[in-house]
């Protein structure tokens, strides 16, 4: 099982801006390619960031919680939030992870 550490920390996810990460659909069929358009870090008493994430056009991704993987990372669960569409009309998801107590606590 991955480090939850390494996995829900902003420098994990920083370098792989414009990688892509493969959630499974809640009805169990075929994973979806996304592109972590963005990662942003936010003011916070421990470690606070986004993840903005394109999925293809015409997917539709609801909010809940995905089952994600990335080669650099493995597999981890993680809480999407349609927010609409980007310019392109690709899908737009938001993870935000608030880890109180910042790495390692």
């Amino acid at each position: 099982m991955p480090d939850t550490d390494v996995i829900y920390s902003f420098g994990t996810y920083r370098p792989l801006v414009g990688s892509e990460f493969e959630i499974q659909p809640a009805e169990g069929g075929e994973s979806v390619a996304v592109e972590l358009a963005e990662a942003i870090e936010r003011p916070s008493n421990g470690e606070c960031f986004s993840l903005l994430f394109r999925g293809p056009p015409g997917a539709r991704l609801d909010q809940r919680t995905y089952r994600v993987e990335h080669p650099a990372v493995g597999e981890f669960a993680l809480f999407l939030v349609p927010l609409g569409f980007a310019a392109d009309g690709r899908p737009e998801l938001e993870a935000i992870v608030n880890r109180l107590g910042g790495p390692g606590d």
